[in-house]
């Protein structure tokens, strides 16, 4: 038991992991869901920089390691989405002590839970207000409940006591049935094998031991003993084993591993982080490993299959020559059967007595009426001729045989070079995977102003950006101070822009890339303009206070004073692959600011593509500029974060 790596987690963590992220996930709004691999959901939640992962059959927590997530969701993914996204979190909580997580969620149309089962296969049901099941990872019909659509979701069946709401009473029924003290402790209160180890050796008893025998002293120390880790001191580690290998991890320390090499960590959240991404690792390993083998597998069969049609090919190509030069050999004997068979069939005789007894030769053994072929052995070998043709039209039908197995197996055996090739290129990847280290990379921390559109120009100047109604009132609000820029485009229907000087003095670069940028993202884009007249004031020229009379809609201000007028700014904006921190992201701007951060990106102009199209062909050409590493990067950043760039509306790529 204490050499068995831990792969679930256990009631005992469920309860204390709640406890710690609940109060950090619940009220908050669902951003987005994603379904890395098949068992697994990860929730980002506005305003929290870790994400909720949910391992069906395995652990939940806040992680904050980056993940790779699959451009094109699975079909599960896309149906929770449908009713999950944009959604509040109003509540977590643990099923009776039991490893099923209940998360409920509210939205503008209706309430809806997700049920996380943590034990076994594990599964992710999503139930409506009234538990009707809407959703399922793995739907299935069991002996005791069905997961199935449309039904009403049950729990599992259980015949076993809450430990939290543990009476002496109960525990007194051990001492009434048949079996060893850690089984029957086990099946009880269904805690598993490892805690109720501990349970007994606190209690100073034989785990071994038959219930039969239990005195009240020992039933007393059971009490104890339970008692005893309920009220443990919250303390939270990772145990390690004799071979210095993550063993399990832990709320509170256990007897059972006092002599084990311990990592301690300031929350439980932490621990089960560090401690399920080495499981992580692991599962990408294998994976990696098991695709590379179907394919290795699947190679192997081929070439299998095509050096028994090579065997196939050899032995035509040599027999049909082989019959060929026969033939030729006994040519006049051979010439002379036909032509007696052909005058006999034309004088009207049968085939099967065409030729009398004594006229059949010894190398003939058939005559089939039907095919008008004669079937003649020499050599022990046995071979048709055609009645109707020559003799040397037959040895050259055979030739033409063997001719056109050797042309075939020589196009077979260039093939068989080509795949034999290609398998030992797949078994040096795959050696590669299995020697190399996999390294999971914690997620970039992002800044306070990525909620906005952001830039940073050619000469280091922060611009933010509305992206609506809300970001314009907080940017104008919350983030602008005297000597700020403020900008805006001459149009109804643009945000504001804010250029942060921080005591310094921007040249006009600045104040027209600035420009750009606020042109870019009006209005002026989605009704396809090429250019706009974009104007900029100081922070006391705006006002929130509208003319007696008159109102103010939200993300809307009053200029007062004159404004200073930015001519025919072009609309135009490039996307680009910046490294920060060692990790990618991707940052857009007008193209003399971007230039200047990274060689890898693409401009885009108001068009006639639509948005999702647009932004596949913006991330191919990418791929084209990046080095194969960075491509690598590519592919694992969300296709939203450059969706959330691009303009509103249709664009294309601009052509240099």
């Amino acid at each position: 038991m204490k050499n068995v790596q831990k792969i679930t987690m256990s009631s005992f963590d469920i309860k204390a992991i709640l406890r710690e992220i609940t109060p950090l996930i619940v009220d908050k709004i669902v951003d987005n869901i994603y379904q890395p691999s098949s068992h697994i959901l990860l929730m980002s939640f506005n305003g929290l920089h870790k994400r909720l992962i949910i391992e069906a059959g395995r652990r939940i927590n806040l992680t904050s390691y980056r993940i790779d997530v699959s451009r094109r969701p699975p079909l599960f993914c896309k149906a929770i989405r449908k009713y999950l996204r944009r959604s509040r979190l109003v509540n977590v909580s643990q099923v009776n002590f039991e490893r099923i997580v209940k998360l409920e969620f509210e939205t503008s149309f209706g309430k809806f839970v997700l049920y996380s089962e943590l034990f076994a296969k594990g599964n992710h049901i999503l139930v409506d207000n009234t538990g009707k099941i809407l959703q399922a990872l793995t739907f299935r019909r069991m002996k005791d409940r069905n997961i199935l659509r449309d039904e009403i979701f049950q729990f599992p069946p259980s015949k076993r006591f809450n430990i939290l709401d543990v009476e002496y009473s109960i525990i007194e029924v051990l001492s009434s049935v048949e079996g060893s003290l850690i089984k029957q402790l086990t099946r009880l209160f269904n805690i598993g094998g490892l805690y109720a180890e501990e349970i007994i050796l606190r209690a100073g008893l034989d785990k071994n031991a038959s219930c039969e025998f239990i005195s009240k002293n020992d039933i007393d120390s059971i009490h104890k003993s339970i008692k005893s880790i309920l009220s443990s001191h919250h303390q939270p580690h990772i145990v390690f084993n004799e071979l210095g290998s993550p063993r399990d991890v832990l709320s509170f320390h256990l007897q059972i591993f006092k002599d084990n090499e311990k990592t301690d960590f300031s929350t439980f959240n932490e621990a089960v982080d560090e401690y399920y991404k080495e499981l992580q690792i692991q599962d990408i390993r294998s994976e990696s490993s098991s695709q590379e083998q179907i394919i290795i597998d699947e190679q192997k069969r081929i070439l299998n299959e095509q050096k028994t049609m090579m065997k196939g090919l050899e032995k035509s190509a040599t027999l049909n020559h082989m019959i060929g030069d026969i033939i030729q050999i006994n040519a006049y004997r051979l010439d002379d059967v036909i032509n007696k068979i052909i005058l006999r069939r034309r004088s009207g005789a049968p085939w099967d007595i065409i030729l009398k007894d004594g006229e059949k030769p010894e190398f003939l053994q058939s005559v089939n009426s039907n095919d008008a072929k004669a079937t003649v052995e020499f050599q022990g070998i046995r071979f048709k001729i055609d009645l109707r043709q020559s003799v040397y039209e037959n040895a050259s039908q055979y030739y033409e045989k063997s001719k056109n197995s050797k042309a075939k197996l020589g196009r077979l055996i260039k093939l068989i070079q080509n795949n034999e090739d290609k398998l030992k290129q797949i078994l040096k990847i795959k050696l590669k995977i299995d020697e190399e280290d996999v390294v999971l990379e914690k997620r970039r921390q992002r800044e306070w102003y990525e909620k906005f559109h952001w830039m940073h120009t050619s000469e280091g100047f922060l611009v933010l950006c509305g992206r609506d109604a809300t970001t314009n009132e907080i940017i104008i609000k919350q983030h602008t101070v005297t000597n700020d820029i403020i900008l805006h485009a001459d149009i109804h229907g643009s945000p504001f822009a804010v250029i942060k000087i921080l005591g310094k003095t921007p040249s006009k670069v600045t104040i027209n890339e600035a420009a750009q940028m606020v042109a870019s993202y009006s209005r002026a884009w989605r009704i396809g303009l090429t250019s706009i007249d974009v104007y900029w004031v100081l922070p006391e020229q705006v006002s929130k206070t509208p003319p007696s009379g008159e109102y103010l809609p939200k993300g809307s201000f009053m200029i007062r004073g004159s404004k200073n007028y930015v001519k025919n700014v072009p609309l135009g904006l490039a996307i680009g692959i910046k490294n920060i921190l060692g990790q990618s992201i991707v940052i857009g701007g007008p193209t003399s600011a971007i230039a200047n951060q990274t060689d890898i990106y693409v401009n885009i102009i108001p068009g006639r593509i639509k948005t999702g199209k647009l932004v596949k062909e913006i991330i191919f050409q990418l791929h084209r500029k990046a080095s194969n590493n960075l491509r690598e990067e590519i592919k694992r950043i969300p296709i939203e974060e450059f969706q959330a760039i691009i303009p509103g509306g249709r664009g294309e790529i601009a052509k240099n």
